[in-house]
């Protein structure tokens, strides 16, 4: 990997996976192996400007797919069929959310509540939240979030708990095709039937599809919309990528947009990572700890929603979310905006701050609200563990992942 003399899985950042492989000449070798070298120097680029979040989401899921015969044909019919070769980095989601602590949070406009008891199953890639029905039903603020719509089951003694599980390599999937790391059309139809097929309310017609990633063939599959933005121009500027497609996740009753972020610099008040200020580059910065910020954004559905169907009810959050995503020409600045929401809620539920007021969430959730009456709510997953970096199966450690290249090949290695 990476061209070194002496190999080790734990030092390896990517892998490249050669299948059937055949060439005419020792040129088209050169060509992929060339292909694959620029890939990782324009990823290298570009973590020097993001935050640790962003550059995980690469190192979970970033895929470049390769065929030898035709370069630019590497679509999804191809995949699974012996003839790509692939180069992908060595981080999963699975160890990645991996963490000694983590607790999950409601929040809106009105604040934050929970009664959520939280694990997590390394062996599912899922988080499990276990919601006491009486808490639930008897917190002002939570009742304004969601009601038992929200979850899919209930389960123990008397059914006292609505259960709801949150699989991370399903949240990863959606935010890489959201931010333009993969191409929607290399990922497979968990169905050949769309869930829904119609118009929007401006009239243009669309359909939902359900999608998998053929590295997670387990993974609960996500809902998505292709070029559902046909006036979106911006291209991921190392995958060429126009992020003008939309992935959510279905848990439960609901289909959510996925938020990744950082708790940022302080314990206090929320204070994002941000690369231009050079004190959050040093190599012990909080910024490179992974205190992880990981949110499910939701419209929660009408009292009706007892008698709505699955297609209704994604129909009916599906139009609010595409509202909210329609705002921002690059889905990196909707996670920004969201970064107060949920930071304030992490902050408050761990009891770091008294400062945080009514107005003060009034205000962090200012971002999401398409009207008076259409407010969003966010579940915000705490996953913290200042001494973890271990990304990958083979024992990767990302000491410094904030703003940092660590996909540079040495200029001497031999590729």
């Amino acid at each position: 990997m990476g061209g070194r003399n002496k190999f080790a899985y734990y030092s390896s950042p990517f892998r490249v996976q050669f299948t059937n492989f055949q060439v005419q000449n020792i040129q088209e070798y050169r060509d992929m192996m060339r292909t694959f070298r620029s890939s990782i120097d324009l990823i290298g680029n570009y973590s020097e400007v993001e935050p640790l979040p962003v550059n995980l989401i690469i190192w979970m899921s970033y895929i470049h797919y390769y065929n030898v015969a035709d370069p630019l044909n590497t679509s999804y019919a191809l995949i699974g069929t012996d003839s790509l070769q692939y180069m992908e980095f060595t981080g999963g989601p699975s160890v990645v959310f991996k963490s000694s602590f983590s607790q999950a949070m409601l929040s809106n406009h009105n604040g934050f509540c929970n009664p959520i008891t939280t694990s997590y199953s390394e062996e599912s890639s899922s988080y499990q939240f276990s919601i006491d029905v009486a808490s639930f039903s008897e917190d002002v603020i939570c009742s304004t979030m969601a009601d038992k719509n929200l979850f899919s089951k209930t389960w123990g003694d008397r059914h006292n708990s609505y259960s709801f599980d949150f699989d991370v390599r399903s949240f990863s999937t959606a935010l890489a095709v959201n931010m333009g790391v993969v191409d929607l059309s290399t990922l497979g139809w968990a169905s050949d039937r769309p869930i829904y097929v119609g118009n929007d309310d401006n009239g243009i017609s669309f359909k939902i599809q359900e999608y998998f990633d053929t590295r997670y063939s387990s993974m609960n599959p996500i809902v998505c919309i292709m070029d559902i933005f046909t006036s979106a121009t911006r291209k991921n500027i190392f995958t060429d990528i126009i992020a003008n497609d939309i992935c959510f996740m279905e848990q439960g009753n609901s289909i959510f947009l996925p938020i990744f972020n950082h708790l940022g610099v302080s314990f206090d008040v929320p204070q994002p990572c941000d690369c231009k200020n050079e004190d959050t580059n040093e190599k012990n910065s909080q910024c490179n700890k992974f205190l992880l910020l990981t949110s499910l954004l939701y419209y929660p559905l009408p009292q009706s929603a007892s008698t709505m169907t699955r297609q209704e009810k994604i129909r009916y959050q599906a139009f609010k979310l595409i509202k909210l995503r329609a705002l921002y020409s690059d889905y990196a600045d909707l996670m920004e905006d969201a970064y107060n929401a949920s930071a304030s809620t992490a902050l408050s539920y761990l009891g770091y701050t008294d400062k945080l007021t009514t107005e003060w969430f009034n205000d962090t959730h200012a971002f999401c609200a398409l009207s008076e009456t259409s407010r969003c709510s966010l579940i915000t997953v705490a996953n913290f563990d200042e001494d973890h970096g271990i990304i990958s199966k083979y024992q990767y450690d990302l000491s410094r992942g904030h703003c940092t290249n660590f996909f540079a090949i040495l200029d001497d290695s031999k590729w």
